[in-house]
């Protein structure tokens, strides 16, 4: 992107401001940034801007009345907000005024870069079109890495469902990125220029989770000392997504199973009834069908949640998409993190192939920034590696399809092994090879020569 694209950023957390501001700096805007809303209007106003970012919370006026007035001057600038999760409703408002995206605290920067990219794309801000829209036959899974065939089948069901207005089922192991397929089912969807709501059923207590789906009249509990309006209200026109349905309650179960089949809910407390429109997907890494022979979900509830179900494999089963997911968190930490890691060794990459992921992708995500941000190399090597991922990505490994090739592939893991041994010792000696030598039991002379086998200086 070019450095003539100019951000206004609005943000009161000095430290967070400062982030964001280096952030976007590394890629490629000119960046005008302040502490509140009133000198953000002025700013706006004298020297214009083709982006505006935006928390909602600001001292004086806040970011929705900002949004108000930049959008009276200036109707095509996009606005893009932040908010926390308590303040879902003024990000509803914000969308209708005419914010072109919301984002959920605490920010994710891909999510953020990905929403910048689109905001300043002409097509997507173009007179007459409204923020988010895109012709139906041009399907985007830009946040979804992989070319094997299993996550190509998920994909595919994917296209075909995000049309409707269908109930989806996303099972699967924790990590695969069930969030991201409900993301892209929405995206790829009619509701897709109206809000996406995720909620962590197993995060929220069975009050809180029913007052934040359902809304509370006051006084209806002990705190409840205002009414809220709940989400199914809220997220009117847009989709919700249930991540770990299977914790909720049997009683959330009755009135998610109402809303369901009736479209209307009943707040906490409250005596009327409230319609509502939207579309739910939900996820789990349970297994539903077992919750409900043993009691603790609802039969009805299941197969009105599973009209269409998508499994999303675990890495361990689409491992040829590994080299790409890795080639992909190298350049997304090296961003992040202002570094330039440009290699990964054919040693590493072949342990990384061999090892069971049961964390899934998001395991390998976490293992990957925390290679690019211990190395002060330009390149990953298997000294790099936690040794409980080398053990079991060797154990893993399969055989070589012929003798020559096997025990090529057994040298270089035995001369990975020493040289992880003989660099370790060198280090803890600060480079005194007798003191080297000495603390793993080996004669000075015999650790000279696997140095020098192994192309090691002190």
């Amino acid at each position: 992107m070019e450095k003539n694209v100019r951000i206004l950023l609005v943000e009161d957390d000095p430290d967070m401001l400062r982030g964001l501001e280096k952030f976007i700096f590394r890629e490629g805007y000119s960046v005008f940034s302040t502490e509140n809303a009133e000198d953000a209007l002025k700013i706006f106003q004298e020297k214009g801007f083709d982006l505006l970012l935006s928390d909602v919370k600001l001292p004086g006026m806040d970011g929705i009345e900002l949004l108000s007035k930049v959008k009276e001057s200036s109707p095509k600038t996009p606005v893009i907000i932040f908010t926390g999760y308590g303040t879902i409703e003024n990000a509803v408002d914000a969308m209708k005024i005419g914010a072109f995206e919301y984002l959920l605290k605490p920010l994710d920067l891909e999510e953020l870069k990905a929403t910048i990219q689109r905001a300043l794309t002409p097509e997507e801000t173009a007179p007459g079109r409204k923020a988010g829209t895109r012709p139906e036959d041009q399907p985007v899974f830009t946040d979804i890495i992989g070319q094997s065939q299993k996550l190509l089948d998920v994909l595919s069901i994917t296209k075909k469902v995000a049309p409707t207005d269908t109930t989806v089922l996303i099972q699967g192991e924790s990590g695969t990125g069930k969030e991201l397929i409900a993301r892209a089912i929405h995206e790829n969807s009619k509701r897709r220029s109206n809000i996406f709501v995720p909620v962590d059923c197993g995060a929220l207590t069975e009050t809180l989770l029913e007052s934040e789906l359902f809304g509370h009249v006051k006084g209806s509990f002990t705190g409840a000392i205002a009414t809220k309006r709940g989400l199914f209200e809220i997220a009117r026109g847009g989709t919700i997504f249930f991540d770990e349905v299977g914790d909720i309650s049997h009683n959330v179960q009755s009135k998610l199973l109402r809303v369901l089949e009736e479209r209307v809910f009943l707040p906490v407390g409250g005596s009327e009834f409230i319609s509502t429109d939207i579309r739910l997907i939900t996820a789990t890494n349970r297994f539903l069908e077992q919750q409900v022979k043993e009691g603790s979900f609802r039969e009805d509830l299941y197969y009105r949640l599973n009209v269409v179900s998508i499994f999303v494999p675990p890495l361990r089963e689409r491992k040829e998409d590994i080299p790409i997911l890795v080639d992909h968190f190298r350049k997304r930490f090296n961003r992040k993190l202002g570094k330039n890691v440009k290699v990964i060794s054919k040693e590493v990459m072949e342990i990384l192939e061999g090892y069971d992921w049961p964390g899934n992708v998001r395991e390998l995500e976490n293992l990957v920034e925390r290679l690019i941000v211990l190395t002060g190399e330009e390149r990953i090597s298997l000294t790099d590696l936690p040794p409980t991922i080398i053990s079991a990505g060797l154990s893993k490994r399969q055989p070589a399809k012929d003798f020559s090739a096997h025990c090529e592939a057994r040298k270089r893991m035995t001369d990975a092994f020493d040289r992880m041994f003989v660099v370790e010792a060198l280090k803890n000696s600060q480079g005194n090879v007798s003191q080297a030598a000495r603390s793993v039991n080996m004669n000075r002379a015999n650790f000279q020569r696997m140095m020098r086998r192994l192309g090691i200086r002190n």
